[in-house]
């Protein structure tokens, strides 16, 4: 409706395709009949019944902070479930959490509520709703972490933006991979644990191949699909392009591609194929942009003065238009001029090795700051100025949210509502051009 119908010309950035993807994976639905994991659904109804039920009877008190307080580790701070709301997936992932945290006082208040009710010959309460799910918990929120870790980081706008980039890549070879272990969310540097695919219970385990689809469907399709391929900008991974640490196409951009061309049932003969035509699309899309930012004059050397008319103007006649054929004209050495600059920069920067500086330990330079550093060295022209182009293109639209009216909150139903002042300030915003910023928009 948005690109096709009001012909605007935006995708949603990766926070919200990723809403999107893991809300149909996780069953993320208010009809569970409309649900594509009708399972996962039962689980929610069940998580959020259990919240509901720790905050709101209140014969019991609080009975459940105390429980919290002694049941669990010094350094668990937590006294309470926290609510659920369907429209934030991230707020699932530390619902989960908190609940395998406070799994035993959870028990004991329960156990505590049916002994109440006993004492006071009472009908016995509802048992605790979840006493059968502690896995399936487990193994959904090491589904559920790493995403919202890199949906985090694509909501920071920072420099590193091709970090986001990375870690899709990182979850495309790891929990998106049907036959790759699945790294437990209890798993610490001293201790580290996973699940083997065959080890994954069935909700777990159709949970991850849900997760696969929605992600090629709404991203991975542009390594496998070659309409997709050809109208994609592959913004993103020319921003990886000009990351110092990751510029090189042969690396984490080449095994991704390969990786998901081969478990979408293609040959390795087609793989490498598609991989060759993403390098293709990515390394013309810096040069046609350093072309564009190059605005220096093309300075064509010294010429010398034409000599002094010597010869018989018969000769002159006769020889004229060779001489017109064999020396180009100054536009044609402009351009040629001009392109040669920027293939002479751009195979240096794909050639020479590079890193970013080490600020502190564990934490690097900004891209930024390496690219202002080379461009007041001298040792690049149009290289800076392209990485100022492309990272002004934030991975997220957080101006456009504010733009109608969802002021604060990064994903909500609001976003493709198509409520009367919604789809009026879409016409707004596709009939006032100069009024919206580009760098909002692939």
């Amino acid at each position: 409706m948005m690109t096709t119908g009001l012909a605007l010309k935006w995708t949603w950035r990766i926070p919200h395709f990723m809403h999107a993807a893991t809300k149909t994976a996780f069953g993320i639905v208010a009809d569970s009949n409309r649900s594509k994991n009708p399972a996962m659904t039962d689980l929610l109804w069940r998580v959020v019944k259990t919240v509901y039920q720790t905050q709101h009877v209140e014969v019991m008190g609080t009975l459940f902070s105390e429980l919290c307080s002694l049941l669990t580790d010094d350094d668990v701070n937590a006294r309470q479930l926290l609510n659920f709301r369907i429209h934030r997936f991230l707020g699932l992932a530390r619902v989960v959490r908190r609940i395998v945290l406070l799994w035993d006082p959870l028990l004991t208040w329960y156990e505590a509520r049916i002994a109440r009710a006993r004492r006071d010959n009472g009908v016995p309460p509802a048992a605790f709703p979840l006493t059968q799910d502690k896995m399936d918990l487990i193994q959904i929120l090491s589904l559920l972490e790493p995403i919202a870790t890199v949906c985090k980081i694509g909501q920071y706008e920072s420099e590193n933006q091709c970090n986001v980039l990375l870690g899709l890549f990182k979850l495309r070879i790891s929990v998106l991979d049907n036959t790759a272990p699945l790294k437990d969310c209890r798993s610490t540097k001293t201790d580290r644990r996973f699940f083997r695919p065959e080890k994954l219970s069935n909700l777990a385990s159709t949970t991850r191949s849900l997760l696969q689809k929605a992600f090629h469907r709404v991203f991975f399709r542009r390594s496998t699909e070659r309409d997709v391929m050809n109208t994609c900008s592959y913004a993103f991974e020319i921003q990886l392009l000009l990351s110092p640490n990751f510029k090189n196409p042969d690396g984490a951009l080449k095994k991704v591609i390969q990786r998901t061309n081969l478990q979408a049932v293609a040959s390795q003969q087609v793989a490498d194929r598609h991989y060759t035509q993403v390098r293709r699309k990515v390394i013309d899309g810096v040069r046609t942009i350093m072309k564009a930012v190059d605005t220096q004059p093309t300075s064509l050397g010294i010429v010398a003065p034409p000599p002094d008319v010597v010869f018989a103007e018969d000769i002159m006649k006769l020889f004229s238009e060779t001489a017109d054929e064999v020396v180009p004209s100054p536009a044609e050495t402009h351009n040629s001029m001009h392109t040669q600059r920027v293939d002479e920069e751009l195979d240096r920067w794909l050639t020479t090795p590079t890193s970013l500086r080490a600020i502190r330990p564990g934490e690097v330079e900004p891209v930024l700051s390496y690219w202002k550093r080379q461009q007041e060295q001298g040792n690049s022209q149009l290289l800076p100025l392209v990485a100022r182009v492309l990272f002004s293109m934030p991975s997220s639209s957080a101006q456009i949210e504010r733009d109608f009216g969802t002021a604060g909150r990064m994903v909500t139903p609001e976003r493709s509502s198509l409520e009367p002042y919604n789809v009026d300030m879409a016409m707004y915003l596709n009939c006032n051009r100069s009024y919206v910023d580009i760098t909002q928009y692939p």
